[in-house]
């Protein structure tokens, strides 16, 4: 094989894997909104914490991605370009998980509300 085809595969071995770490657990969130939430009609307490254990699941995907991102020598050697502060790159870990939940969030806080609920 040549160079040229082993860079090309390389390459879509990258693209793959991006996908499954970053496109994966919202297009998961979304289509459980739609299937969980699909019927309006019902009391949303139920619609509301099917979305909570979606978010749930669906936030935890990326979490976990992020933190086992890299093995252990690469780990040090990107707290060592980091100045010495293995910290700072933990929080920014940190950091990058929590902002992805908020935008699962977004959508999933008007899906459960979305119909006409019925009142007791």
């Amino acid at each position: 094989m040549s160079a040229k085809a082993d860079s090309h595969s390389s390459t879509s071995q990258r693209r793959s894997r991006c996908m499954q770490r970053h496109l994966a657990p919202p297009l998961l969130f979304m289509g459980l909104m739609g299937v969980l939430t699909v019927h309006g009609s019902g009391p949303p307490a139920p619609a509301h914490a099917s979305s909570a254990g979606a978010l749930f699941v669906c936030s935890t995907w990326p979490t976990i991605a992020l933190t086992s991102l890299d093995d252990p020598p690469q780990r040090a050697i990107v707290g060592i370009t980091a100045g010495g502060r293995s910290l700072t790159v933990l929080l920014a870990a940190i950091g990058a998980a929590l902002l992805s939940c908020p935008v699962l969030m977004l959508f999933g806080l008007p899906c459960p509300g979305g119909g006409a609920h019925a009142t007791a």
